[in-house]
C-alpha cells in the first residue's frame, strides 16, 4: 500500500509559516525592500524550506535536492515577499 505525501506537505507547510516566516520577517514593518533585498529573502525562503521538506527520492533509490518549482507548490502562492509587503 502507497501512503500520500500529501500530509506531510501540508505539515511542511504549517511549519514553515507558524516558526520560518515569523522568525524570518520579524521587524519587516519598517524594512525598505529593494530588487536585491527581495531576492536574498526568497533565497532565504527556498533554502529553508529545502531543509523542512527533504530531499526527492529517485526510482533508483538515489536523492536530489528540489528544485524552484518543486518548493514553490507547498506554499501556494504565498511567497515571503508578498506577505513582507502587505504587512508593510
Amino acid at each position: 500500500m502507497m501512503f500520500s505525501k500529501q500530509p506531510v506537505r501540508r505539515c511542511t507547510v504549517r511549519i514553515y509559516k507558524s516558526r520560518t516566516r515569523l522568525v524570518g520577517t520579524y521587524g519587516c514593518e519598517i524594512w525598505v525592500l529593494e530588487d536585491m533585498h527581495e531576492q536574498n529573502i526568497r533565497v532565504f525562503e527556498r533554502k529553508v524550506m529545502r531543509k523542512i521538506s527533504g530531499p526527492i527520492k529517485n526510482q533508483d533509490g538515489t536523492c536530489r535536492i528540489r528544485s524552484n518549482e518543486a518548493i514553490d507548490l507547498p506554499i501556494e502562492n504565498a511567497d515571503i515577499v508578498g506577505y513582507i509587503k502587505a504587512k508593510e
